[in-house]
C-alpha cells in the first residue's frame, strides 16, 4: 500500500494542478492517488470507501490531502518539486515515501501545517535537504505544545535547565553550557541554528 500511494502522490506532483485539489473532498482526493498509481489496477469506488473510512486511515487521508494542498497549492512549489527530481524518478518517489512515512505518525493538526512550511522551505531552497530531515524528524518527535516554546527562545538567553530543553537538545535545536559561577552544577541553554530555522522555516514560515 505505501508504494501505491507513493506513486499515486508522486504522479498527482507531476502532472495535477493542486489548486484544483483543494476544491474537491478528501474522499476525491484518496480516489485520485489510488487511481493515479501507473502501476496499479483500477480501484473501484467501493474499495476506495473502504481504504479511506477506516481508523486510523481516514486521520491519515485527511493529514495527507492537507498536506498537499498546504505545500503544493503555491505552484512555485510544485514546479520545484518537480525541477528536482526531473531526471530521477526513483529518487523522487524515496523522497516521497520519507514523507508519506513521516506524515502517517503526526498526532496534533498544527505538525500537518509545519511539516508543510518545511518542505516549501525545502523546496525553496531556504533549508537544505539535511536540515529538512532533521527538523521533520523533530516535529515527529516533540509535542506540538512543546514546539510552541521554541518561539520564546529567539529572544531568551542562558534558559534555565528543565526537561523541554533536554528534548530539544537531544535534537540539536539549542545549545548547552555550564555557567562560569562558583558551585553551578545546572546546564543553560540557547536556540541553536537549527533551532531558528525551526521556527524561522517551519513554525512561522510565510513564503509569499
Amino acid at each position: 500500500m505505501l508504494e501505491k500511494i507513493t506513486n499515486g502522490v508522486a504522479a498527482i506532483i507531476n502532472d495535477t494542478n493542486i489548486k484544483e485539489i483543494s476544491k474537491k473532498s478528501v474522499f476525491d482526493f484518496v480516489n485520485m492517488v489510488v487511481n493515479k498509481d501507473p502501476f496499479a489496477l483500477v480501484e473501484s469506488v467501493d474499495n476506495t470507501k473502504k481504504l479511506l473510512w477506516q481508523i486510523p486511515n481516514a486521520i491519515f487521508w485527511d493529514k495527507m490531502y492537507r498536506f498537499m494542498i498546504g505545500t503544493y497549492s503555491d505552484y512555485e512549489c510544485q514546479i520545484k518539486m518537480c525541477e528536482k527530481f526531473q531526471t530521477d524518478n526513483i529518487k523522487a518517489r524515496e523522497f516521497i515515501k520519507k514523507q508519506i512515512q513521516i506524515i502517517e505518525k503526526f498526532d496534533f493538526d498544527s505538525k500537518v501545517i509545519w511539516f508543510s512550511n518545511l518542505t516549501r522551505s525545502f523546496l525553496l531552497e531556504l533549508i537544505n535537504e539535511q536540515d529538512y530531515f532533521k527538523l521533520s524528524f523533530a516535529l515527529r518527535m516533540i509535542a506540538a505544545e512543546d514546539i510552541e516554546y521554541m518561539r520564546s527562545l529567539i529572544d531568551l538567553r542562558d534558559v534555565s535547565e528543565n526537561s523541554i530543553l533536554n528534548l530539544f537538545y537531544q535534537h540539536s535545536l539549542v545549545t548547552k553550557h555550564t555557567p562560569n559561577t562558583c558551585g553551578s552544577i545546572s546546564s543553560q541553554y540557547n536556540i541553536s541554528e537549527l533551532g531558528i530555522k525551526f521556527v524561522k522555516y517551519g513554525i512561522d514560515f510565510q513564503s509569499k
